[in-house]
């Protein structure tokens, strides 16, 4: 957990900033090196076994194109305030402040 403080002169933001990282590694991290190891395989296969090389190879892409896919569909997306939006905000809040 991390906290980032931006300071305008007596004014402050403050925004907090979480991260899960064990929802990281067991959904992602451990997956990949999963599939790097088995994508080593393919050393230890016989050359002339070209078909086991080629069926492992596309095995090893075609996981990693799902895995990316996945874990993109699976993550957060968060909208993003505009420095317009902001602005409109900061001066709502000093013209209750200055009554």
């Amino acid at each position: 957990m991390g906290q980032v403080l931006v300071l305008f002169s007596d004014e402050y933001l403050r925004i907090d900033v979480h991260r899960h990282a064990a929802w990281w590694c067991v959904q992602v991290y451990v997956p990949s090196g999963v599939v790097v190891a088995l994508s080593w395989v393919s050393f230890y296969i016989n050359r002339e076994a070209a078909a086991a090389r080629i069926s492992l190879g596309l095995l090893t892409i075609l996981t990693t194109t799902t895995q990316v896919c996945d874990t993109r569909t699976r993550t957060h997306t968060y909208t993003h305030a505009t420095g317009e939006q902001l602005q409109a905000h900061t001066q709502k809040q000093n013209k209750l402040f200055s009554q």
